[in-house]
């Protein structure tokens, strides 16, 4: 399942990448030739094992091996674990090196704000809730998982025996409640005796604690869980 769950994540990737470089190979076109080469950086929360990150490295790979448009793309250039001034001053790094794109992978519009009147040739992308649409050289990636949830709610809810279902979660964060509560929604639409736990891990990626947590779930009756903690 994990690996099902991977290869969605990195196609998910694949998409947004190729939207994000229409954009910005539509603004190369409206003030010069277009570009032949293409320099990407990104920011990470984690880091490549955390499944999250991991799958944007390996979308970054295989965009870099199709050349969309022709385009020359460099290896993935990457830092992770760095938040708040850090990570402002890793992406005014990245900018100031040209770097065409810094992708910051997780809720960094407050270091973008500082940052992109200073550098309008750079596009900034941030991904995931929390951040603020400041338009202009700002890319905000919101990617949704609460159809697939849905779905997957559903099939525990008609399969359950115990009509206790689980979710383990990182953050309580407002793309990670629309996951949780369409799971909830998908199986209480065809079983109205559904009861739900949810637990939260407080870590974007920590997988000894989520695995204690889901056992700790199925102790106490869970039968189906639904994991948001990359578990």
């Amino acid at each position: 399942m994990k690996n099902y769950h991977f290869k969605i994540s990195n196609f998910a990737w694949i998409v947004s990448i190729g939207l994000l470089l229409m954009v910005f190979l539509g603004a190369s076109i409206s003030v010069a030739e277009m570009p032949k080469k293409l320099k990407i950086a990104t920011i990470l929360a984690t880091g490549p094992d955390e499944p999250w990150d991991g799958a944007l490295l390996e979308a970054l790979k295989i965009v870099k091996a199709e050349k969309p448009y022709g385009l020359e793309i460099n290896d993935p250039v990457y830092s992770e674990g760095v938040w708040g001034d850090s990570a402002e001053a890793v992406a005014k790094l990245y900018a100031k090196k040209g770097f065409d794109i810094v992708w910051l992978h997780s809720t960094y519009s407050d270091q973008v704000k500082k940052l992109m009147n200073k550098y309008p040739k750079t596009l900034f992308v941030v991904v995931g809730s929390g951040n603020q649409g400041l338009g202009k050289n700002q890319y905000w990636v919101y990617m949704r998982g609460h159809e697939p949830a849905y779905i997957q709610g559903i099939v525990s809810g008609m399969m359950t025996k115990s009509n206790i279902l689980g979710a383990v979660a990182s953050f309580p964060a407002d793309d990670v409640y629309d996951a949780i509560n369409s799971f909830i929604m998908g199986a209480e639409s065809v079983n109205t005796n559904v009861k739900r736990k949810v637990s939260f891990i407080e870590s974007w990626y920590d997988p000894p604690k989520a695995k204690e947590t889901a056992n700790a779930q199925f102790s106490a009756g869970r039968q189906y869980f639904n994991d948001f903690s990359s578990l």
